[in-house]
């Protein structure tokens, strides 16, 4: 083969590579939450609309600010928190988390986030 045409694949078989391996690491993903003063901000992912509900009310009345990463491992939910969000309200958020089966978990729904007015 002629050096530009493997060049050429080369760059094609690194792409396929790169973006098998960034929408692996999306995929596991199931819903991220970032509040600031006990309003969310921002919200992405896929779960159930009870779900949400739940973790959102459990943001609110922290009052704190943060962001909340609900991803799956292993076959199971982990929760991982940065920012000001402290111990007892991740326990909070893992307890609203061990009431969801996996298998609903997975076959959520787009989240919508309305910023309240």
């Amino acid at each position: 083969m002629p050096p530009p045409l493997t060049t050429i694949l080369v760059g094609v078989v690194l792409a396929w590579v790169v973006f098998t391996f960034v929408s692996a690491l999306l995929s596991r993903r199931l819903l991220t939450v970032v509040v600031k003063d006990g309003s969310v901000v921002r919200a992405a992912g896929k779960v159930p609309s009870d779900f949400y509900a739940e973790v959102v009310d459990v943001l609110e009345r922290a009052k704190a600010s943060g962001r909340a990463d609900f991803k799956m491992s292993q076959g199971k939910p982990v929760l991982v928190t940065s920012g000001d969000l402290g111990a007892d309200v991740a326990q909070r958020l893992r307890n609203v988390v061990g009431r969801f089966p996996v298998a609903k978990l997975k076959a959520g729904r787009p989240v919508r986030h309305r910023a309240k007015a």
